[in-house]
């Protein structure tokens, strides 16, 4: 079964990266399990957009959505 964890960010710069580290910690515990983080960044404009796009972000089970404005 194929899991996804969705998760809808908005000027959420200071949380992006401790949440990347969390869910990675968690997958490695639990690697048997098919799990995927899928980010959507909301329309952000605190910098969100670009610590997601850094490639020191990018992991194979975490996906990244970017709305270019807030759509709720």
């Amino acid at each position: 079964m194929k899991i996804n964890i969705i998760i809808p960010c908005f000027n959420e710069v200071d949380n992006l990266l401790p949440l990347r580290e969390k869910f990675l910690h968690q997958l490695d515990k639990y690697n048997h399990l098919n799990v995927s983080l899928v980010l959507v960044d909301n329309g952000s404009y605190d910098g969100s957009k670009e610590i997601l796009s850094k490639k020191n972000f990018g992991h194979p089970n975490i996906l990244i959505t970017t709305l270019k404005k807030n759509i709720g």
